[in-house]
């Protein structure tokens, strides 16, 4: 179960996996910044620290790699990301990046086992 500091931001464009993984989230007691698409993305992290990022491969203003190249880092965040993703070459970029992948469709458990464990990492703010 999550303590109230922990903030998930969850990048994700398609409005009923966006609100499912959102209330998934919340029943195990995650506070949740829900946004559709990498431009709000961009916006909140300026003043947002959150403990996790789980953002889709590809939104609907662009792909991953324009918050992993240039908000993330340049904002001086440290969150680990989790990668989720239909598309075949979002494994191969999250490979090449060294970022956890979850592959859509997913078993809500599945996105669980992967990012909870990031979060029990000293490192995270």
């Amino acid at each position: 179960m999550a303590g109230s500091r922990h903030v998930v931001l969850l990048v994700e464009d398609d409005h009923v996996l966006r609100e499912s993984i959102t209330r998934q989230l919340k029943l195990r007691g995650y506070s949740v910044v829900p946004l559709a698409n990498a431009r709000d993305a961009a916006e909140v992290l300026s003043f947002l620290r959150p403990a996790v990022i789980i953002v889709d491969y590809r939104l609907s203003d662009s792909n991953v790699t324009a918050l992993l190249d240039g908000d993330i880092p340049s904002k001086g965040h440290k969150a680990p990301v989790v990668m989720i993703s239909g598309f075949a070459e979002a494994a191969d970029v999250a490979a090449v990046r060294g970022i956890p992948f979850v592959k859509k469709p997913f078993a809500i458990d599945t996105l669980f086992a992967v990012f909870e464990p990031l979060m029990a990492d000293p490192h995270t703010p």
